[in-house]
């Protein structure tokens, strides 16, 4: 593969306005033949950032892992919705599983709870709720106007 190859280059960059020009980003009415698809896909790969490069470094992430890229093809493929059992009896009780395993490492002996989310913005935005209710534990009653 190009994208681990070390003679490769990371990314085949190009400004905003030369990529512009590269890319056909035009929005028509009709559909597209599937060797037109292909082609934006290749353009869409030949462009992107290559992060499973050997000399690519990132602070939030890194290349990709195989097992993980085999579960998102497996969760892709069925589309669970995972908030209740009765729509997604298996990834439930993975959740779960995994859950657990978190909070044995954590060490806590009471036991706990989690929620997995899709990304550090929502994580942050849950975190922000959570440090709210405990700090203001009456807000779903009284709202935001009853609160310091």
């Amino acid at each position: 593969l190009k994208a681990t190859d070390v003679n490769e280059k990371v990314c085949e960059w190009q400004s905003p306005e030369q990529l512009k020009e590269k890319l056909d980003l035009e929005l028509r009415d009709q559909g597209e033949t599937h060797t037109q698809i292909l082609e934006r896909c290749r353009d869409v790969i030949r462009y992107s950032v290559k992060t499973g490069h050997p000399r690519f470094f990132n602070q939030l992430y890194a290349g990709l892992d195989p097992y993980s890229l085999v579960a998102r093809l497996i969760t892709e493929a069925i589309n669970p919705s995972v908030y209740t059992y009765e729509v997604s009896p298996t990834f439930v009780l993975i959740e779960e599983a995994v859950i657990n395993k978190m909070i044995q490492y954590v060490g806590w002996q009471e036991g706990g709870d989690g929620i997995f989310s899709p990304g550090g913005s929502v994580s942050n935005m849950y975190a922000v709720n959570v440090a709210r209710y405990k700090f203001c534990p009456n807000i779903k009653e009284e709202g935001l106007s009853g609160m310091p």
